[in-house]
């Protein structure tokens, strides 16, 4: 199975790649189940990468940090948290690693799939309103599930915690500072043979709800890559239809519309929405 690299640019088609594979600042490189690969370090200062592992979970106190670095020399590791998922979502799915800055009015926005949060600075603190959710405290990666529905909660710099069927918008955020996570999320798609709201010829309908698959999506001002930004987007946000799908320096566009804020339009690239179930 090859590795994928997809360029720190969202609009660039992900690429199939066999062979030496160079990644730098901003890359991105999936490497799927099955995949042998060998990783080296060229350069003279240390490489820095945030990864996330996604394993069949195991029994007792394993460590899957500690089985990642227990034969590699010269790798330290430093775990942000993990959390088990008694249920993923069936057929297909995408794998998202994002990082939110967060201020003061705003809330951590919700997710459809189960997600793991992680607190790289500053916190917040909600109320769980149906299922579990389990948390890792600063200092340790496993995961507790200590909070149950209508319980509070709250987490801080160096937390994380595990939504194993997603999770809800939190309300805004009170107090000074910014809020900065980083969030890993598995997000269900439809199946490519059956795509809801597309047409008989494979497009979108107009009036048909999409879903952002690709973390830090584009959405600009004209259906083109040079076409001015005016926002990047989550993966998981859902977008709205609003007219035909146009082309523009190599790419299907389709003009989009926030339904939480008719405010916000614009172009997104085609490759990078999915119908909604």
């Amino acid at each position: 199975v090859p590795a994928i690299v997809l360029a720190a640019d969202g609009e660039d088609e992900p690429a199939p790649l066999t062979g030496i594979v160079s990644v730098g600042p901003g890359d991105r490189l999936a490497l799927p189940a099955d995949t042998a690969y060998t990783a080296r370090q060229d350069g003279g200062v240390p490489a820095v990468a945030l990864v996330a592992v996604i394993l069949p979970a195991g029994e007792g106190d394993a460590d899957p940090a500690a089985d990642i670095a227990r034969d590699a020399v010269g790798l330290t590791v430093q775990p942000l948290g993990e959390g088990v998922a008694a249920v993923l979502p069936p057929g297909r799915a995408a794998v998202t690693l994002e990082r939110f800055v967060l201020t003061t009015g705003l809330g951590v926005p919700s997710y459809p799939g189960p997600v793991l949060v992680a607190v790289e600075a500053g916190g917040f603190a909600s109320t769980l309103d149906a299922g579990d959710i389990q948390l890792a405290p600063a200092g340790r990666a496993d995961a507790q599930p200590t909070v149950a529905p209508g319980q509070a909660f709250a987490v801080a710099t160096g937390d994380a915690v595990f939504f194993p069927e997603g999770m809800e918008a939190t309300p805004p955020l009170t107090g000074d500072g910014d809020l900065v996570l980083l969030r890993l999320g598995i997000l269900p798609l439809p199946a490519a043979s059956s795509p809801a709201g597309a047409t008989d010829d494979g497009t979108f309908a107009v009036g048909a709800t999409v879903v952002v698959t690709t973390p830090g999506l584009r959405l600009r001002a004209m259906p083109m890559t040079d076409g001015a930004i005016l926002a990047e987007l989550a993966a998981g946000q859902l977008l709205v239809v609003t007219g035909p799908p146009a082309t523009g320096t190599g790419l299907i566009w389709y003009p989009v519309q926030d339904p939480n804020n008719p405010a916000v339009t614009g172009f997104v690239a085609a490759n990078f929405v999915a119908p909604l179930d």
